[in-house]
């Protein structure tokens, strides 16, 4: 019987996890504010733990090349992390302008500024899931989960404030989570209070 590994380095619960791009790290974000590296399959814990952030991790990515993370928290920060050291890097928001990410799902940052819809505040969109593969038109997609319990998908990147996109209505509640299959084809949606999770089938218009 093979023995299971418990580990307690959080002070906090998990928020976030995410595995690097080629498999080989996880990282994993909590509410004490910090950021843990893990190295994959032995899950052994990989440096000092990221904590500059001033509240808990709510969204992080890694870069392509599975050397850098950016991250946001509940005070509405974008931090910038040299995943190899745990540093912040602090130039991050001109070091990275071009920079190619594995996935996103911070719903801050210049490639997502235009899904904010005039009035709102920075807790209305709760999660952000970028389409893996682009469409037919060269474009990727973007998927928003709101507190309205409207799913939207958009134009990725949404660089135009108040950009319009297509709505899906059916949650009663705020939607917590929106991620896309592995084909892009399909989205999946988790509501909160409604505890149901509805699953869009995906028709890019070129």
């Amino acid at each position: 019987m093979k023995h299971i590994k418990i580990y307690k380095h959080a002070k906090e619960w998990i928020s976030e996890v995410r595995f690097s791009p080629d498999g080989s790290l996880l990282a994993v974000g909590s509410h004490d504010n910090a950021i843990y590296i893990y190295t994959v399959p032995n899950f052994q814990k990989k440096g000092n733990p990221m904590k500059k952030h001033s509240s808990f991790i709510t969204h992080l990515d890694w870069s392509e090349d599975g050397q850098y993370l950016h991250s946001t928290c509940g005070a509405y920060e974008l931090l910038y992390w040299n995943a190899n050291t745990g540093e912040q890097i602090k130039s991050g928001a001109t070091q990275f302008r071009d920079e190619n990410w594995a996935t996103w799902t911070c719903t801050l940052g210049w490639p997502v500024q235009g899904i904010w819809p005039p009035f709102t505040s920075g807790d209305d969109i709760n999660y952000v899931c970028r389409s893996a593969n682009k469409t037919a038109g060269d474009y990727h997609l973007l998927a928003c989960g709101d507190d309205f319990g409207k799913v939207k998908i958009l134009r990725y990147p949404s660089i135009q404030k108040g950009s319009q996109g297509v709505e899906g209505v059916g949650h009663s509640s705020h939607v917590t989570n929106v991620k896309f299959s592995i084909d892009d084809t399909l989205l999946f949606s988790t509501g909160g209070e409604d505890n149901c999770v509805f699953q869009w089938r995906v028709t890019p218009h070129v």
